[in-house]
């Protein structure tokens, strides 16, 4: 039951069976074999990816992410996984508990998205760092679903940092001039509701 249920180092040392998780192969065994000094028994140990809050991002930026690790052996190849063929290579830092993803540019074309941020072994398609707590990164369009004024800066409230500048919504970083006073209104049409009128008279 060890091999078949279990995929990470996590969930195999936490099944109600005697599991033990070989880092070698990246797989989980049912029997303890002394032949293999890497063999894990207590899921406290697992090598694990600490995930952090970010802060929501717009669209198209270019960004680097700091990453700590725990129980992680210092120069392992690892990359950073944000699925749909998105990988960058993760540098570790003096710190020996940190890796950085450099360079890292993420994109949507819909009002927000979110990505999964995931660490694996270079090389590896299946073989990925445990992360108990799953670390997500929000991406946010301004031009979409911010039709006028309100409804862009509007989006502060969830994080996104987006400003009203050449009648369109975008990036406050993109605008050269910004005003967080939206214009008055503007009445471009006066209709009667002919229903009402009847009734009064």
């Amino acid at each position: 039951m060890c091999v078949l249920l279990c995929v990470r180092c996590t969930s195999c040392l936490s099944t109600r069976w005697r599991c033990y998780w070989d880092q070698d192969s990246h797989s989980c065994l049912s029997t303890k074999d002394d032949s293999k000094p890497s063999l894990l028994e207590n899921s406290a140990c697992c090598p694990s990816l600490v995930a952090k809050d970010v802060p929501p991002s717009p669209s198209g930026i270019t960004q680097d992410f700091t990453l700590s690790l725990s129980n992680v052996e210092q120069g392992e190849e690892l990359e950073c996984d944000f699925g749909s063929e998105q990988r960058y290579e993760a540098r570790w830092l003096d710190s020996g508990s940190e890796v950085k993803c450099s360079g890292v540019m993420l994109t949507t074309a819909e009002r927000s998205q979110v990505f999964q941020l995931n660490l694996r072994r270079k090389g590896h398609l299946d073989k990925y760092t445990d992360s108990p707590k799953p670390m997500t990164v929000e991406v946010y369009n301004c031009g979409v679903g911010s039709g006028d004024c309100s409804q862009c800066w509007g989006r502060e409230d969830q994080g996104h940092l987006c400003g009203w500048c050449d009648n369109s919504c975008r990036p406050r970083d993109d605008c050269q001039y910004i005003t967080s006073q939206c214009p008055d209104p503007e009445i471009t049409k006066v209709g009667i509701n002919t229903h009402t009128h009847n009734a009064l008279i």
